[in-house]
């Protein structure tokens, strides 16, 4: 999971736009004239301001009245994207590519080759870090979280659990007590509606809950 992945694409052409609020906004406006859209995404200072994705502009401005704002620039980010998907390719074994900023790898079969250490877990924290080192070196310091886990659920779950830049691995036998004390929308696919029915009237709260 590349983090922030629009408004970091904008920090790396550019870098004065780092440690400072700012947004990428669903708009047929120009950078110089955006008075109308929707947050598409946004940088970690303006989401500790409250600003989020999906949000309408107006309420992004009076969160944080100083939010920098750029227009989306697919062309632009799909040309990023595609340079982080092709590192990828190079560590993988098979590569399932979920968006634009997301992708599964299996990268079994690359272990033996990268590392002579015995340590199983300690051979996929390295090679972990190996990839994400290389993304931020090749592709204007891009920071990714990576999750590591026998399934695909669980490996998105784990992406998302230390963002940003982080990196969780769930082996198989530390699986269960991962998941039953996490939130139940960590679950990707359950919604703002699911949740709600889940929380409200069925009085379930984990993905433990949920699991019993």
């Amino acid at each position: 999971d590349i983090n922030s992945f629009y408004a970091s694409c904008e920090e790396i052409r550019n870098s004065s736009l780092k440690g400072k609020p700012h947004a990428v906004i669903m708009t047929d406006q120009d950078n110089n004239n955006i008075t109308k859209g929707v947050v598409a995404t946004c940088s970690y200072e303006a989401k500790e301001l409250g600003v989020q994705s999906a949000m309408p502009l107006y309420k992004a401005l009076e969160l944080c009245p100083n939010l920098i704002l750029n227009a989306v620039d697919k062309k632009f980010y799909n040309e990023i994207s595609d340079s982080v998907m092709k590192i990828l390719e190079g560590y993988s074994n098979t590569l399932e590519q979920a968006s634009i900023d997301e992708a599964y790898l299996d990268c079994t079969d690359k272990f033996s080759s990268f590392s002579s250490t015995s340590n199983n877990l300690m051979v996929i924290e390295e090679y972990a870090q190996e990839i994400k080192k290389s993304i931020k070196e090749k592709c204007g310091g891009l920071l990714t979280s990576i999750g590591v886990a026998s399934t695909k659920s669980v490996a998105k779950i784990a992406s998302d659990y230390q963002k940003p830049d982080g990196l969780t691995i769930v082996p198989m036998d530390e699986l269960k007590d991962f998941l039953n004390r996490l939130e139940v929308e960590r679950i990707s696919g359950i919604g703002t509606k699911t949740q709600r029915i889940l929380k409200k009237e069925m009085n379930i709260n984990t993905i433990g809950e949920l699991a019993n």
